[in-house]
């Protein structure tokens, strides 16, 4: 599984080696790392939307999104893509604290 975001960096830039390279491949491991929250967050939208509540999965969305601009945008000069990264995965936390403080 480690290996995924090489292959991936592979087939869209055709190319192993280089900046972009490297970048892509640190992207997708740190995003990786975050996956189990991303399936969590869907499950919570899920769960409220299904009970007529679309206003929290919304709620949620405009949180996270707003979240993952103003992070990306904050650490981009330092951090290059992998402030992107670092903000998904943040994103994902968050909206994941937010869901379950709501669903308890």
């Amino acid at each position: 599984m480690e290996y995924v975001g090489a292959y991936l960096s592979i087939v869209l830039l055709r190319a192993d080696t280089g900046a972009a390279y490297e970048n892509g491949v640190r992207y997708m491991r740190t995003v990786a790392l975050f996956c189990p929250l991303c399936f969590a967050g869907n499950a919570f939208a899920g769960h409220f939307s299904g009970c007529g509540q679309v206003s929290i999965p919304l709620i949620g969305a405009i949180t996270h999104i707003t979240l993952r601009v103003i992070l990306s945008w904050l650490l981009i000069s330092m951090l290059g893509l992998y402030a992107v990264a670092i903000a998904t995965g943040a994103r994902w936390a968050l909206v994941n604290l937010l869901w379950a403080a709501v669903y308890l």
